[in-house]
């Protein structure tokens, strides 16, 4: 009898461990976007009033990120530029989106907004370069108010429902 309560009980806490977790996923997209729309703002600023160059630029926000993916996501991006060998630079940012920053959470959707950046027209002048940033940043604060605007209810509907789970199979094995 005592084998089954220890089973049940276990069977119930890492239900509710399933909905805790879920509800963080939930909320830590929305921050992590939102940091990445951060840098992106960094960046535009760097090209239009630092007028630096995009390796140079993509260095200053690695060293002033706290976020250890945006951090090496950005240093990695200054070091392949800085190669001497011949980058295409969409590739390369896409490369590093799926290596450096799809792995925090971020939905198929997200990632794909964001390898839209590495479409930057180098080729351009810098306002048009300017431009392109913030359309995309503009893109990803509605994807960020559409994500706030349910997180909480997705959260209560993840703890609840692997509670009633949890309760369900406890049941059914009782």
């Amino acid at each position: 009898m005592i084998i089954r309560i220890v089973g049940a009980v276990i069977i119930l806490l890492t239900a509710v461990t399933a909905g805790i977790c879920l509800s963080y996923i939930a909320k830590t997209r929305i921050k992590r976007l939102c940091a990445m729309v951060s840098s992106l703002y960094i960046l535009s600023g760097d090209i239009r009033y630092g007028m630096t160059s995009l390796p140079a630029a993509c260095m200053n926000i690695a060293r002033g990120s706290h976020n250890d993916y945006l951090r090496n996501f950005y240093q990695r991006l200054s070091i392949d530029l800085n190669k001497d060998e011949f980058i295409v630079f969409s590739e390369l940012w896409k490369r590093l989106i799926y290596t450096y920053v799809k792995e925090i959470y971020l939905t198929e959707s997200d990632c794909e907004v964001l390898c839209e950046i590495g479409e930057l027209p180098l080729h351009l002048d810098k306002d048009m370069q300017i431009k392109h940033i913030e359309n995309i940043c503009c893109r990803l604060n509605d994807i960020i108010a559409e994500a706030k605007s349910g997180v909480n209810n997705k959260c209560r509907i993840y703890q609840c429902t692997s509670i009633a789970a949890g309760i369900i199979i406890v049941i059914l094995l009782l």
